[in-house]
């Protein structure tokens, strides 16, 4: 029955290879602030094989990529990160890391902006350990805080600001007033 619905779901939410900006604004709504965060963390979580987290990997990267290459709001894709990282011991976290990272070093100057945003709702949910903050998410925000791009820069400065919100870890703090300090 969950792969029925998983394969419905699937069949009507593919992002388009034209301009997502070309629907209607009832379908972009729809899209991605309604459908695909409901298919990420509720239908696709329900899954536990490595298979099943491997397709929500894909989605979700998916679903960060036309969000920000067709300039959609981010607050579907920061919903669906907050509802899979509150799972208790879930692998989401990391596996949302491991998205991040991706759009972290992309080439896109706005897939580099969505994932310094995407940062800031993962960290204040209350779901991510502060040994995942200092290991993988403050190297990924240091990455962007550095990067050549004026607009990547400041989009990491909230989700630094999250990190000195939410740790309460020296170092990592310390990690994070350096990149702060060199931002300014």
């Amino acid at each position: 029955m969950q792969k029925v619905v998983r394969t419905q779901f699937h069949g009507r939410l593919q992002f388009p290879a034209s301009s997502v900006t070309d629907m209607s604004h009832l379908e972009r709504v729809t899209l991605v602030r309604c459908s695909s965060p409901v298919y990420a963390a509720g239908v696709l979580a329900a899954f536990s094989t490595d298979d099943d987290r491997s397709t929500l990997s894909q989605f979700v990267s998916e679903f960060i990529h036309a969000t920000a290459v067709h300039r959609c709001s981010l607050a579907g894709v920061a919903a669906a990160f907050t509802e899979l990282c509150i799972v208790n011991g879930s692998p989401y976290p990391d596996l949302l890391a491991a998205v991040l990272w991706d759009c972290v070093v992309h080439q896109s100057v706005v897939v580099r902006v969505a994932a310094a945003r995407l940062f800031e709702p993962m960290v204040r949910s209350g779901g991510v350990t502060e040994g995942l903050v200092g290991v993988r998410i403050v190297p990924a925000l240091v990455t962007l805080a550095g990067d050549a791009n004026a607009d990547v820069r400041a989009a990491s400065v909230v989700a630094l600001g999250a990190v000195v919100e939410c740790v309460s870890d020296r170092a990592i703090l310390d990690k994070v007033w350096q990149t702060k300090c060199s931002c300014i």
